[in-house]
């Protein structure tokens, strides 16, 4: 009974499916349906996909972000009234989010760090982690808006403005990262536990194709996140990252992500 009644909704029952992961119940035509089959229906419904392990996956969002015009390079070039003009025009534009979930290590292999049945192919990121680590993997996005409106002044034959509102975008993704672990680290630091250096598919030697497994056990379409056929997320401004996790002082530090850099003299964003 239990297999039908997951398989086949009850008469009086009419489910409409919204996004993925907001379904509706449904509305209950018939007043004398058992309470109980609603109750089952929202938890069918509901149920955690089998890539996040059966635990719910949480989704943080960043309450504010500055967009320090100090972060913004060859900052005494810009026009002060553009400058003045499309910092406004960034901050409401901006969706900041991230999904998140931390994953005990099941191996530490010589390709990289088995997790949930998944094999990461980074031997540096096996390198960084303990026997005992754990590894928590996430997505972060500021949304699509900022760069739909970039598009826009595109099309209206306004490159500068669009150049430098896109810069913001990046300067936002920066903070946005530097947030969401400043959000995590006192989290783990109650249970003695700190965050290692971030690792991102298509650094350092972990190809771009690995982009897909972060996506099957994160599913990060639920904060508006999507890979092409090439493996890019859009909306472009977004992060995939795995960071180790283990206790202070036994994960082995690599330095920054920009200090790996091969093209870290050149950056104009680096710090």
């Amino acid at each position: 009974m239990g297999g039908d009644l997951m398989s086949r909704p009850p008469s009086g029952i009419i489910l409409k499916a919204t996004s993925g992961f907001e379904p509706l119940i449904g509305v209950l035509q018939t007043p004398a349906l058992p309470l109980v089959y609603v109750a089952l229906l929202f938890l069918y419904h509901n149920r955690p996909s089998l890539s996040s392990g059966g635990v719910p996956l949480p989704i943080w969002k960043s309450r504010f972000l500055t967009l320090s015009p100090e972060r913004l390079p060859w900052r005494e070039k810009w026009p002060a009234g553009l400058l003045a003009e499309t910092l406004a025009e960034a901050g409401p534009l901006l969706s900041p989010r991230a999904v998140y979930r931390i994953f005990p290590l099941q191996d530490l292999t010589p390709q990289g760090p088995l997790l949930a049945g998944h094999l990461l192919h980074s031997p540096q990121l096996g390198h960084t982690l303990p026997p005992s680590g754990r590894l928590l993997l996430a997505v972060y996005t500021i949304g699509p808006r900022l760069e739909k409106r970039c598009h826009r002044w595109n099309q209206q034959g306004q490159p500068l403005h669009a150049f430098l509102l896109d810069t913001l975008g990046t300067i936002a993704l920066l903070e946005l990262a530097e947030a969401f672990h400043r959000y995590l680290a006192p989290q783990l630091a109650r249970q003695g536990l700190a965050l290692g250096c971030p690792f991102s598919p298509g650094q350092d030697d972990w190809p771009l194709e690995d982009q897909r497994l972060l996506f099957a056990l994160l599913r990060p379409e639920r904060i508006g996140v999507r890979l092409n056929e090439q493996g890019v997320m859009y909306p472009l401004k977004s992060v995939s990252e795995a960071i180790p996790v283990g206790r202070e002082g036994e994960i082995p530090f690599p330095g920054p992500a920009c200090t790996r850099c091969p093209r870290r003299e050149g950056c104009p964003y680096r710090l």
